[in-house]
């Protein structure tokens, strides 16, 4: 990283002068530089053989010209610095600079609209305040517009900016917002990628944790040549990285990372059977006791705590509350594991109905809870093509394309996916489960039925995670830009003027999946039966008469055919008229026939 503070004093003839234009949605921008004289020899008159300036492109200002004197310094990174620190990603080198704050990258939690998305947030203002641009124009925003999304904003997925063409990345801190507006109040990061590259290269690495864990891959392929006598150069690159996430429960320094310290009684050290005065205050001394492992345990661990039901909404499961809550009538707690039901203990530590302290491994409740639905990382796969072209139509005029194709899979490992507790209401409330369900295990099913418990229902605590696939949230990002431009240069009165117009279209598509509970399907399919002979038989009754009525409406419907085709006969035949006797006789006949099919005869 360099940080540069140009104080250069501009030759007396040197004004210059700029406009941009937008349009619908493109960007366009025409530019002229009034007067930039770029041939002074007589302005750089320092020692022979001093290297000479001849020209500065000032990002923010858009201004090129012979020399500037700005206070305000520019922070640059260069491609080797992402590949001495092995970063694989652009916002892994900025967020290395100590002017950006905590940004939006894959690490810790995440909104579930940007999973695993990166975007930069310089002085802390806001990443939606932070401007990024490729070679000084607008990259297309992966922002989800949503109320429930990162801060409202244009912020750009660094995932989509490719490091393998990288030149450098400059930060101009505090500049820009006069002409790209509040995007750019924090300032501007404006990644340049490298033109005319001829040759070819080819790399890969591979990195991980200390733990061995946590991999990251990445390979990058970079091949560009010249034609038609070095007038044209075309580069193309293409990347792909992938980063392996980890869950908090990788690390057991972090599961345990909560202890909490009760006052659990009063100190007798000396072993008179007499409590110590430590601090000699006249009064006996507690001492304290540290526990670890914070257990939720208004729901039980595995498949949930078992509660009788006592009306109503049931009694709280909260075994290590004084008045042991959820207590079986045996004098018993329970808890589902691996389909039965084993005795689970109060925790001997302190704590509230919710969360109490025990490192037992059979205490009841869930232990880990929050850890388990917490990550360090999400994996992330990403893959980036750039197409770059240049082509000198005339020795002043340059045409220029670059194009960037990226896709981005990312994951956030873990949530609270739900729960079915008395200590909620409604949908989430305990469930009420006769013994007779279908998918209760003999075991399980003796012990609620013994002579103890003798329980014709019972109410389940349960903490559903393992039924939403740990409450796992997913983003696709897509995202493809095209940026077409002429530029050039031409004398006039003594002055060379420059001129750039240019075009930019991007795109992106942005899906976020979750998976969470239907609660009506959810209810249904815990309201399950066994069928057998007894529980079909009102079926198949049923069935039967839907059959037979079915038969006699068929027989009705012939009969009524038959009708029809005799009176088209006795037409034909011209025999009767509408309302001779042949006609009645023939509607009775079939009416008798038809009346006696419905009622089964």
């Amino acid at each position: 990283m360099q940080i540069v503070s140009p104080h250069i004093t501009p030759p007396p003839t040197a004004v210059t002068a700029r406009v941009q234009r937008k349009a619908a949605s493109l960007l366009v921008l025409l530019v002229a530089g009034l007067g930039t004289l770029l041939s002074p020899p007589a302005y750089s008159q320092g020692e022979a053989g001093e290297p000479q300036l001849e020209q500065i492109v000032v990002t923010g200002s858009r201004i090129r010209r012979i020399g500037i004197d700005t206070t305000r310094p520019i922070l640059s990174v260069g491609q080797e610095t992402l590949q001495n620190l092995a970063f694989t990603n652009i916002a892994d080198a900025l967020n290395e600079v100590p002017a950006f704050g905590a940004g939006v990258d894959p690490n810790g939690g995440q909104n579930a609209f940007t999973v695993g998305q990166n975007y930069v947030d310089l002085f802390d203002l806001g990443t939606q305040r932070t401007l990024t641009l490729v070679n000084g124009r607008r990259f297309v925003s992966s922002n989800p517009p949503s109320l429930f999304g990162t801060a409202s904003g244009l912020q750009v997925d660094l995932n989509s900016i490719p490091v393998a063409l990288l030149e450098r990345i400059e930060v101009v801190p505090m500049a820009g917002a006069a002409v790209y507006g509040s995007d750019a109040i924090s300032g501007t990061v404006n990644v340049f990628l490298r033109d005319n590259y001829e040759g070819f290269e080819f790399s890969g690495q591979k990195g991980a944790t200390a733990e061995g864990d946590g991999e990251i891959y990445q390979m990058q392929m970079v091949a560009g040549f010249n034609f038609e006598d070095g007038r044209g150069n075309m580069a193309m690159s293409l990347e792909t990285n992938r980063q392996v996430g980890l869950p908090v429960l990788a690390r057991d320094w972090l599961i345990v990372r909560d202890p909490a310290y009760e006052a659990v009684g009063n100190m007798d050290l000396d072993g008179d059977g007499e409590d110590d005065d430590i601090d000699g205050d006249g009064t006996p001394d507690n001492y304290r006791q540290i526990f670890y492992d914070g257990i939720v345990q208004v729901v039980g661990g595995g498949g949930g705590g078992v509660t009788p039901n006592t009306g109503g909404r049931g009694p709280f499961f909260a075994p290590a509350h004084q008045a042991r809550l959820g207590i079986m009538p045996d004098g018993n707690f329970y808890q589902f594991q691996n389909g039965d039901l084993v005795e689970c203990q109060r925790a001997a530590g302190f704590g509230t109905i919710v969360r109490v302290y025990d490192s037992r491994p059979d205490a009841c409740g869930v232990h880990d809870f929050f850890e388990q639905s917490q990550q360090i990382r999400s994996p992330l796969d990403r893959t980036v093509f750039t197409n770059s072209l240049t082509y000198d139509i005339t020795d002043d005029i340059t045409y220029s394309q670059l194009i960037i194709v990226s896709t981005s899979e990312a994951a956030e490992l873990a949530n609270q996916g739900g729960f079915q507790t008395r200590f909620f209401t409604g949908e989430s409330g305990s469930l009420v489960v006769p013994v007779s369900h279908p998918f209760i295990s003999d075991q399980a099913r003796g012990i609620l039925t013994n002579s103890d418990n003798n329980l014709t229902e019972f109410r389940l605590h349960r903490y559903n995670n393992d039924l939403v696939n740990t409450g796992r949230d997913e983003t696709t990002n897509f995202v493809g830009r095209v940026d077409l431009g002429f530029e050039g240069e031409f004398d006039w009165q003594d002055r060379t003027f420059s001129w750039e117009v240019a075009a930019v279209f991007g795109q992106s598509d942005v899906e976020t999946s979750g998976t969470g509970i239907i609660d009506g399907r959810f209810f249904n399919a815990v309201d399950a039966v066994r069928l057998d002979a007894t529980s079909l038989a009102p079926m198949v009754t049923a069935l039967s008469n839907r059959s037979a009525r079915r038969a006699r409406q068929l027989a009705m419907n012939e009969a009524i055919t038959a009708r029809n085709m005799v009176r088209m006969e006795y037409n034909e035949m011209n025999m009767l008229e509408e309302g001779d006797a042949g006609y009645q006789t023939i509607d009775a006949m079939v009416a008798v026939e038809a009346t006696g099919d419905l009622n089964g005869d």
